[in-house]
């Protein structure tokens, strides 16, 4: 079979469990591929350099679900609570939002096997593959963006006052001349990350004329 894939970063996610969670975290941090990891139950413990290097790395731009359970392992859970913390705490010291690009999930009594894993994979992939992230087109078309003149004197900065939903990409364009084809774009604004705003736009640079004209031109 073939389908056809968006394969920028964004899209992209890579998840595994225990050696498949390091091995998924590394690949997020020394590929530009993934936007997205899972890292379930992590054997970071076995990773000694890598761990370490977490305390010094930049933020990238991914988001980033883990977990793991407190009833992992009898031998050295407490080698593998200390490892798995470390990794937390280095993740939130680089930057990253709880519950916006990380979210730490703890499963009480939970052991390391697949049953576990199985277990948290809605709540994982609900966050990894969050559904604000689709562009509402139905809301698009009840509820276009709109534009709210505040004060357009000749000279003076003209502002605007709008809402736009998440995925929006505007141009706002000004004119003289209601006839032209093509408008000169006054200001490029988003893409828009949350799922509705509202935005107040400042075109400062409008020319000292009688009139002028602008619109709002959404982006494909």
């Amino acid at each position: 079979f073939n389908y056809r894939t968006t394969n920028d970063p964004p899209n992209t996610l890579t998840m595994g469990s225990s050696m498949g969670g390091l091995i998924s975290l590394y690949a997020g941090y020394s590929r530009a591929t993934f936007g997205k990891i899972g890292v379930m139950s992590s054997a970071i413990w076995g990773a000694s350099n890598f761990l370490a290097s977490l305390d010094t790395e930049a933020r990238r731009d991914l988001r980033i679900y883990t977990d793991w359970g407190t009833a992992e392992s009898s031998a050295n859970i407490l080698e593998y609570w200390y490892s798995n913390f470390t990794m937390y705490d280095a993740l939130l010291k680089q930057g990253y939002s709880l519950n916006r690009d990380l979210m730490h999930v703890v499963g009480i009594g939970a052991v390391h096997n697949e049953a576990a894993w199985a277990a948290r994979l809605p709540a994982a992939l609900r966050f990894l593959l969050s559904p604000w992230d689709e562009p509402n087109e139905l809301a698009r078309e009840l509820f276009p963006p709109q534009l709210r003149i505040e004060s357009a004197a000749p000279g003076a900065p003209a502002s605007f006052e709008g809402g736009w939903l998440n995925g929006d990409r505007l141009h706002l364009e000004r004119s003289g001349d209601l006839m032209m084809t093509n408008w000169p774009v006054a200001m490029v604004v988003g893409p828009e990350t949350s799922p509705w705003a509202r935005r107040t736009l400042v075109d400062s640079n409008a020319p000292v004329a009688d009139r002028q004209f602008w619109r709002l031109r959404r982006m494909r």
